[in-house]
């Protein structure tokens, strides 16, 4: 795992940021080690490895699996069963997914430890946005969250996306710094009704008291002048350009723009009128992987430096006309280590979570 650190400290950041990654043999071997050890009495682990806990007898032993191969433990652990089923630690939360990779979303359980990891991880990137963006920590940002209702399973745990999680469980003093660098109070982003939340005015309908509380924040009074200039750029015949006809003084877009998310690009650009795009994180449902150490990269040349403390790292090799949908686990194929990856070749990333399993991320 990634030591404790001030995010906020732009040297800081930079100095985990290089111990990691140039150390990352030695990272991944320590990754490998920490998560063996403290998951080794789980009932996951010893159905495999029988308290063989080297590197190759994991290697050996324990099979890369799809969320469908775990699903009956998360299942499982939903309704009331143990978390040591397949970890050392409780879990806080599970995470539903956004479908965009397979369509269909997955409940991920998280610890405590790996959501503060998450949120370490994504700050590791703020420096490398500071460097290219001069005064960019200056102002503040029009973030689009949505937070939707959540659930709660039989166990307790409740079931959350990740920015669900993560609003909700702001401390004061965060919420306070929200308010400071972000446009939206925290109480509006937290509304669960989303037509409330982004309606933009005060209307007698609007009654969700929180959001009612977060608006008078800002919204003391009519301004007829802003409300003309705003209903005179959107009433134009196009609207190309206007997130830059509307905030002329902004620093870049932060959008995830890779992956599925690619065929909004064109959009954007449209829209944005050339303020960069920028991707910052490679995340998945299991775990966050790498950050862009190049903002300014067009969206079609974006590529992440992954950092080796989130997890350990192995890649299935792929021929590259490999399609996700006819894809066999069982076959015979090669996986590598991250250290071990080769130029010119396609891979399908495999993650061996703090939880204990080896996930194939289709």
């Amino acid at each position: 795992m990634l030591p404790r650190f001030d995010p906020t400290n732009h040297k800081a950041c930079l100095s985990v940021l290089e111990d990691t990654t140039s150390n990352a043999k030695q990272v991944q071997d320590s990754v490998l080690e920490a998560i063996l050890s403290c998951n080794a009495q789980t009932e996951y682990l010893r159905g495999f490895l029988s308290g063989q806990l080297d590197k190759q007898s994991f290697k050996k032993n324990l099979p890369i699996v799809t969320y469908e191969d775990c699903r009956s433990y998360i299942d499982r652990i939903a309704n009331g069963e143990s978390f040591n089923l397949i970890c050392d630690r409780p879990f806080i939360v599970l995470l539903t997914s956004s479908g965009t990779s397979g369509g269909v979303p997955k409940l991920i359980p998280l610890t405590a430890e790996e959501m503060e990891q998450g949120i370490l991880c994504a700050s590791l990137f703020n420096p490398m946005l500071s460097k290219q963006f001069e005064g960019v920590t200056e102002g503040k940002s029009l973030m689009f969250y949505f937070v939707t209702r959540e659930s709660e399973t039989p166990s307790g745990l409740m079931v959350r996306t990740i920015i669900t999680c993560i609003l909700k469980s702001l401390t004061p003093a965060k919420k306070l710094y929200w308010d400071k660098v972000q446009i939206s109070p925290h109480e509006m982003t937290t509304c669960e009704d989303t037509t409330q939340r982004m309606t933009g005015r005060v209307s007698d309908w609007i009654t969700d008291a929180q959001c009612l509380s977060g608006i008078s924040k800002f919204l003391t009074g009519p301004n007829p002048e802003l409300a003309g200039l705003i209903e005179q750029e959107c009433s134009k015949t196009s609207w190309e350009g206007i997130v830059k006809r509307l905030w002329p003084k902004a620093k870049c877009i932060e959008a995830i723009i890779t992956g599925s998310m690619a065929q909004y690009i064109p959009m954007l650009e449209f829209y944005c009128g050339g303020i960069p795009l920028v991707s910052s994180l490679y995340v998945s449902s299991e775990c966050s992987i790498g950050i862009n150490i190049d903002p300014l990269s067009k969206p079609c040349d974006v590529s992440y430096t992954i950092i080796p403390s989130m997890a350990y790292f192995e890649f299935l090799e792929v021929k590259k006309d490999h399609q996700e949908t006819g894809h066999d686990l069982t076959e015979n194929h090669v996986v590598v280590d991250l250290v071990d990856v080769k130029i010119g070749h396609d891979y399908e990333p495999v993650v061996t979570t703090f939880s204990g399993k080896s996930l194939s991320l289709k």
